[in-house]
């Protein structure tokens, strides 16, 4: 039986050097006829792809194979104690990018038994996704990569065009295959290993200029989808929480992103998962790696109630930043609700607050060259954005201690007139300010070389979820919204290959998918 099968296996090699022989032959002729370059491209891919077909369906074959050989060793049966099934349950077809295949599994029959009609199938050990999913594994990651990246219907039609329309794959089948594989997805594949962390730290990462500490960054930050809700398929906006961490270059200055995620989770939800983290050595904790780095921690908050009650108590040791464009946005709603919008008195307000915090602003240098002739409109030179850090350092702010800071702000709220029936917005704004005193001294986190901004944050929310879900007409289920942020959050953490690549993901795709049609191999 070995002979006769390794014997097939060799003729249906042979029928391959046929094809490409032919194929060549046929594109030579198109050459010397004067096809275009494109023409030839085209002539090539299609040739490829029935080759292409016929070798993954030997090297499938061929695996079965394998596989068979290796359990009539452990089973100690002989030839005359097997027989082949040819039959249609001794074939199965996978689809795959080259479209699909089909092949023979080497099942066979156990003579050896008392009723010597039971079927073994060494190859499902394979293939195990096989009896709720055709596609192969790097087909499924096809389908994943192109999903989390366009909208399903384009995903499918992208699907079909790099692969010549010889794969096709259904929009709905797509998301389908992404709901469940989305399962596999740990939250730990959403971020580098806390030994990679703690290397990019070490190597790379800017310092606290105070304490020559690593310094690594982290923000929490909402922002909101539409989703389907209730009975009516009513559409309502919901709340996401991304979570993100990174470092600073310290040679160019870049953002390094360490991982991130998301979740449709409450506030309760973000402080647990900021407590897995620690636990889990993501962030900096007690175990020994870590205090030998030493690295510090910066939380840059905006400072939402949410924050202090559930995630800043488990940050014990974290250097706690309110950003500074949160702040001035207080003062600015604040201006809007007492005074006019766009007054005299809303432009001073902001500019007081604006002094208060970051000292006198700087005039940008003027660009060099030939000066223009005509007349010179009198308007003002053009200045750096208030919240940039680099406009920031220019300015040199003036080092005083946060008491200082905190009664001036005080002190520009006390000498604004305001009518009683307005009186609850300054003692609002004035409590804000008493509960995050500590967290908006500037000039002494600018000195010691620390981050100020969550930029990084609100930057994670464009690339990470909103370039993807907030297309236009798109609402949400939570399950698929999550399967898409998964990938997307995979692929950001620069584990992507690594993800795909790992031991076992043929065995993880199976229990990834609930049982669906009887299994051909099983």
């Amino acid at each position: 039986m070995v002979h006769v099968v390794a014997k097939n296996i060799h003729r249906v090699k042979a029928d391959g050097e046929e094809m490409m022989a032919s194929a060549l032959a046929k594109i030579e002729r198109s050459a010397f006829a004067g096809a275009s370059v494109a023409t030839l491209e085209r002539a090539v891919g299609i040739a490829v792809i029935p080759l292409a077909q016929h070798m993954i369906a030997v090297a499938f074959a061929s695996a079965c194979r394998g596989a068979m050989l290796a359990d009539l060793e452990d089973r100690g049966l002989s030839r005359k104690q097997v027989r082949l099934r040819t039959d249609e349950d001794g074939y199965a077809t996978v689809h795959t990018t080259f479209g699909p295949v089909t092949f023979p599994t080497f099942a066979y029959f156990d003579l050896s038994t008392a009723a010597a009609s039971v079927t073994r199938r060494p190859a499902q050990k394979l293939f195990p996704f096989h009896q709720s999913c055709r596609s192969s594994p790097l087909c499924l990651e096809w389908e994943a990569r192109l999903g989390a990246q366009h909208p399903f219907r384009r995903a499918e039609e992208l699907f079909r065009f790099f692969t010549r329309g010889v794969s096709t794959v259904e929009d709905t089948t797509i998301s389908r295959h992404m709901l469940a594989l989305s399962d596999m997805v740990e939250p730990s594949w959403l971020y580098q290993r806390p030994e990679d962390i703690r290397a990019t730290l070490q190597e790379k990462a800017t310092r606290d200029r105070a304490t020559n500490r690593p310094l690594i960054y982290m923000s929490t930050d909402a922002h909101a989808l539409r989703r389907y809700a209730g009975n009516g398929w009513v559409k309502n906006w919901k709340m996401v929480n991304g979570i993100r961490i990174w470092c600073e270059d310290a040679k160019t200055g870049r953002i390094i992103h360490l991982g991130g995620e998301f979740t449709w989770g409450d506030c309760r939800e973000v402080g647990a998962r900021v407590q897995a983290l620690i636990n889990e050595g993501v962030l900096p904790n007690e175990d020994e790696a870590w205090k030998t780095l030493d690295a510090q921690l910066v939380f840059i908050s905006d400072g939402a109630e949410w924050l202090t009650e559930h995630v800043l108590p488990v940050l014990v040791g974290a250097e706690i930043i309110l950003d500074p464009y949160h702040l001035m946005d207080w003062f600015a709603e604040f201006g809007r609700d007492v005074f006019k919008v766009g007054s005299t008195e809303a432009r001073d307000l902001h500019a007081a607050v604006r002094l208060v915090l970051f000292g006198k602003r700087p005039k940008a240098p003027r660009p060099g060259g030939t000066e223009r002739r005509g007349h010179k409109k009198k308007r003002g030179v053009r200045l750096a954005h208030a919240y940039d850090r680099r406009w920031l350092q220019r300015g040199r702010p003036r080092t005083v201690s946060t008491e200082a800071t905190t009664k001036a702000l005080l002190d520009i709220l006390a000498g604004i007139r305001l009518p009683r029936a307005k009186e609850a917005l300054r003692e609002a704004l004035v409590e804000k300010l008493a509960k995050n005193a500590l967290r908006i001294d500037y000039a002494a986190h600018l000195a010691r070389g620390l981050q100020i901004g969550s930029g990084p944050m609100e930057s994670m929310h464009r690339t990470g979820s909103q370039l993807r879900l907030k297309v236009p007409g798109a609402s949400w289920l939570e399950e698929t919204s999550m399967a898409v942020l998964r990938f997307r959050m995979l692929e950001l953490s620069g584990r992507w290959d690594e993800f795909w690549r790992q031991e076992g993901i043929a065995g993880k795709i199976s229990g990834a998918f609930k049982k669906g049609r009887p299994n051909m191999l099983s």
